[in-house]
């Protein structure tokens, strides 16, 4: 009994192993299927669902190798990425700026203050509204002298047009200025001359007006020239008052004086005529500039009056007649401005303000003659100098010519 007992317990042992092994080779087949890959689970297993897995399992099974070389492909990718995207930045940056440097040279400051507020507030608005900054400052100077040079070139006096010579005139050692008067065709007669404005051209007693200076060398050189106008009668070497003829000869000039003041340069005997004190006048009597404090002792032009405001702004003395030494043969000859629409004169000579200014700046530096003639007629005039203001002798007729076109220049 006792040896059959053993042997069904062997048996019952070994029926048991049996079963055992059998388990151990399914869970090892199982393991080799998971390990396999053929057991799909999700990334969505969280460790709580399963209970001792605490990674997704597609992290859990890959191989170290491929995660490895995949992690360094990835930390390689991004520094390359983003040094280039600094560099891109850093290269925009440099372009914004040097954009801004340009436009900050090119569009200068409205004001210290403003400037700085235009360029930090970057205001388009300002920056159009500022004046634009030259290019090149020296560059424009050079362009504005070119310019001003050309235009010097362009009025150069034509002096092979004048119908004289002027080194043919004799003058006194003194001499460094000189005023040629040619008087062209007589148009206009008394009745013409008391109209107050004149706009017919065609009716106005013509002349032409040109100031030489003599250079250091002793040569002439044109420097002033303008149209004018002389008198209604038009020239004579037999002048006599009140005929409003122009005399003919050659003079010392004297005695600047205007209805305007002063400016720079003029001569310092320049005599400013004050209008509101109503004392100066030119005497018929001694056919000089006097003074009196009462009208009715003021015989002959009343230089203070209305009409002589705007033809007497500047004038000066022609030194025909002088101190009435050949009496009855007129005074109060002079070179004066012209008038708006004025087309004669009762015997002075009328130029251009511009040029009457420039002559009484050069009449400041001493030695200032004129010659007066009827065009192409001044071979009478060349040695006809007076020191007593007298008219030049010999026979003279009036001109038929036409004035040529002439502007005023005044040359430096």
């Amino acid at each position: 009994m006792k040896l059959r007992h053993l042997q069904a317990t062997a048996a019952v042992a070994l029926l048991c192993g049996s079963v055992l092994l059998g388990n151990a080779t399914s869970y090892a087949a199982i393991g080799k299927i998971v390990k396999a890959g053929e057991v799909k689970q999700t990334e969505s297993d969280t460790a709580a669902q399963r209970g001792r897995v605490e990674k997704p399992i597609d992290e859990v099974y890959v191989p170290r190798e491929a995660k490895t070389e995949k992690n360094e492909i990835k930390a390689e990718a991004k520094p390359q990425e983003t040094t280039a995207a600094l560099q891109n930045s850093a290269a925009k940056a440099t372009e914004a700026s040097k954009a801004k440097t340009a436009q900050e040279s090119t569009v200068p400051a409205l004001n210290q203050g403003g400037s700085k507020a235009a360029q930090k507030n970057g205001s388009a608005t300002q920056a159009l509204l500022a004046p634009a900054k030259p290019k090149d400052s020296a560059a424009t100077t050079a362009a504005a002298t070119d310019n001003t040079a050309a235009a010097s070139e362009q009025k150069k006096i034509d002096v092979t047009a004048l119908s004289y010579d002027v080194s043919r005139f004799t003058l006194p050692a003194d001499a460094k200025s000189l005023i040629v008067v040619e008087g062209f065709a007589v148009k206009g007669g008394k009745d013409t001359y008391r109209e107050t404005k004149v706009s017919d051209e065609s009716r106005w007693n013509k002349a032409r007006v040109t100031v030489f200076v003599k250079d250091e060398a002793g040569q002439w050189q044109a420097k002033i020239q303008s149209a004018g106008i002389y008198g209604y009668g038009g020239m004579s070497a037999t002048r006599h008052s009140g005929d409003g003829t122009t005399p003919i000869g050659l003079w010392k000039t004297d005695t600047p004086f205007g209805r305007n003041a002063s400016e720079e340069g003029f001569p310092s005997d320049y005599t400013h005529i004050q209008a509101e004190a109503k004392r100066q006048y030119w005497s018929d009597r001694t056919n000089r500039l006097e003074s009196a404090a009462k009208a009715a002792e003021q015989k002959g032009e009343k230089l203070w009056e209305d009409w002589a405001k705007n033809i007497y702004a500047y004038a000066l003395n022609t030194g025909f007649n002088k101190d009435n030494r050949q009496p009855g043969t007129g005074s109060a000859l002079f070179l004066h401005c012209t008038s708006n629409g004025k087309p004669s004169t009762a015997g002075c000579v009328a130029i251009q303000p511009e040029a009457m200014k420039a002559v009484l700046r050069q009449y400041a530096k001493g030695g200032m003659y004129i010659a007066q003639a009827p065009e192409g007629q001044f071979e009478q005039v060349y040695g006809a100098f007076s020191e007593s203001g007298a008219a030049a002798k010999g026979e003279f007729k009036a001109s038929t010519k036409e004035l040529p076109a002439t502007e005023t220049v005044v040359l430096q």
